[in-house]
């Protein structure tokens, strides 16, 4: 196990200086800044209980409490998941609220970024357009779950968990926070194959709703293709885009502050496992920059190139139209 002069190194993160953490932790424990130092610096042995409401306070995790081999991993003790169903719709609730939660913190750190690989289009771009959400949302319970819902039926039904102030919150923090994102000549394919799929299926009650969901995706290009080309959220945050040649074949998302990270690997359309795990988070900042050094950046890049991607993006988008027409 760790010693005590490690468990308050792990604190040290969350605060800008040793001062500031002394002082919170006095003011927890009802002591003054004196024995909080000493206990920071080991001189003083903190009790059990005390101990007990840091690790709950700070959410520091089991796995960082223990030491183990160089370069060695405990897998069930560093990821987080939660089970997404139609059982438990509420699970997705606290799903995005989670998602809210960490990309809101992230604005108080002005030095934090977030890094994309994306192997299909970022749910980020997609959240003015809730039908879009609801929709990916849809196709990911109709190919896991013993789901029959028909889709303008689902978002009867998911509406009343009242997902839209959480999902504007995700938005308006993605907005605020500079990111580098990685995507390839496929990452609409998924998402239009799916709405492909549900017409066939005859998933739509309405036959208006396809083209909803492609004139909203055309939306979704447009104003993407604005940003990447100068570089800049609707925030001013800095957003770099760069184009990779070959498909990637793992999404996965990197929540880089000044002195932490988190990894989010990427389970499916709309779900994920993350871990907080310093060594992963660094094995996956190395690979990004290894495919940053391999890519095409988008926003620099001639116009030409630039130009030639998108509208093969939005050539897509019409193939689909036309085809469902």
């Amino acid at each position: 196990m760790i010693n005590q002069d490690e468990l308050f190194k792990l604190i040290l993160v969350h605060f800008k200086n040793v001062t500031a953490m002394d002082d919170c932790i006095a003011g927890m424990m009802q002591v003054t800044t004196g024995m909080a130092a000493r206990w920071r610096k080991g001189l003083t042995l903190i009790t059990y209980d005390r101990l007990q409401l840091l690790i709950q306070v700070f959410k520091i995790r089991t796995h960082q409490l223990f030491t183990v081999p160089d370069g060695a991993v405990s897998i069930p003790a560093e990821f987080q998941y939660i089970k997404l169903d139609v059982e438990t719709p509420d699970h997705y609730l606290y799903y995005i609220k989670t998602i809210a939660d960490q990309l809101e913190a992230m604005t108080a750190d002005l030095n934090a970024s977030l890094w994309l690989k994306a192997d299909e289009i970022p749910a980020f771009h997609l959240l003015p357009y809730k039908n879009l959400i609801y929709f990916m949302l849809f196709a990911y319970v109709r190919d896991r779950m013993n789901c029959d819902a028909q889709f303008e039926d689902f978002v009867v039904q998911i509406k009343t968990l009242d997902l839209d102030p959480v999902l504007d919150r995700i938005k308006n923090a993605y907005d605020r926070i500079p990111s580098i994102e990685v995507w390839h000549d496929g990452v609409f394919d998924n998402l239009l194959y799916q709405i492909e799929n549900a017409e066939i299926l005859e998933h739509f009650k309405q036959s208006t709703t396809k083209m909803q969901l492609l004139s909203e995706l055309d939306d979704v290009l447009t104003k993407c293709q604005e940003e990447i080309s100068v570089q800049q959220k609707s925030s001013g945050a800095k957003f770099e885009c760069y184009r990779k040649e070959i498909p990637i074949r793992m999404g996965y998302g990197l929540a880089k502050q000044e002195k932490c990270g988190q990894v989010n690997i990427k389970i499916d359309s709309i779900n994920s496992m993350t871990t907080e795990n310093q060594t992963i988070f660094s094995e996956f900042s190395k690979s990004f920059k290894a495919t940053l050094n391999k890519a095409v950046p988008l926003g620099i890049g001639p116009i030409r190139d630039r130009t030639l991607f998108f509208r093969q993006l939005k050539d897509k988008i019409a193939y689909t139209r036309n085809k469902l027409n």
